[in-house]
């Protein structure tokens, strides 16, 4: 998992929960619900927010085909940017050690990107719908609003881009001549040249997923 200092597991059987579902499931990566908190000087509070990924239907194994799964994934994953939270990742450590390497040197702060390969390639991902941690909300590098962070983020999604133009299996999937829009900073040209971006971002503004606020916090406050 990718924990970060401020991150906790959501209860004491979750570690043991989440492996008996990926091994269930023969997933090689998975991921869970996040609850969104803070503690600091003004006290102790969840948020209701936007859920990271925004579409979760693409995730439910009865939505649609494998093939057809990874098709959209690599449309909201890719084009979209519909991000599934870092910290809320299950997954082999082979797996892991293989994408890591890619970005080493390249990727900075946002290891996460690593995942962008990963749909690139065609890895499925399997939702796990269970709250499986507590991710810190508003001081961290993904979260804190702040500008010098905003911009380095932004570099490392460049860089994860510069990978992947690198990637053989990329043209199978994206037509040598667009793929110069993972470089593009005018999102509305993405619109423009694949239309089914603006008919997904209109369902997850007309249908929305938030997170929960759910308790108890006891595990929380024993830790």
């Amino acid at each position: 998992m990718g924990l970060s200092p401020g991150d906790y597991l959501y209860d004491e059987n979750t570690l043991t929960d989440f492996y008996n579902y990926a091994e269930k499931s023969k997933a090689d990566v998975c991921f869970g619900n996040a609850i969104y908190y803070s503690d600091d000087e003004r006290g102790y509070q969840t948020y209701r927010l936007r859920t990271n990924p925004r579409n979760m239907r693409i995730y439910d194994k009865t939505y649609c085909s494998l093939a057809g799964k990874k098709k959209k994934l690599r449309l909201y994953y890719l084009l979209m940017n519909d991000f599934i939270c870092g910290a809320s990742f299950f997954y082999k450590s082979e797996v892991s050690a293989r994408y890591c390497e890619r970005i080493i040197g390249k990727v900075k702060y946002a290891e996460d990107n690593m995942f962008r390969l990963m749909v690139l390639e065609g890895i499925d991902f399997r939702h796990y719908d269970r709250n499986i941690i507590w991710y810190e909300y508003g001081t961290g590098i993904s979260t804190s609003k702040s500008t010098k962070w905003s911009e380095q983020l932004t570099k490392d999604l460049n860089a994860a881009n510069v990978c992947m133009l690198k990637c053989q299996r990329l043209a199978e999937w994206f037509p040598r001549r667009y793929q110069w829009l993972l470089r593009a900073k005018q999102r509305w040209l993405r619109y423009i040249l694949f239309p089914q971006t603006i008919l997904a971002r209109l369902y997850a503004k007309l249908f929305p997923v938030y997170t929960k606020q759910e308790q108890p916090t006891s595990f929380y406050w024993k830790l």
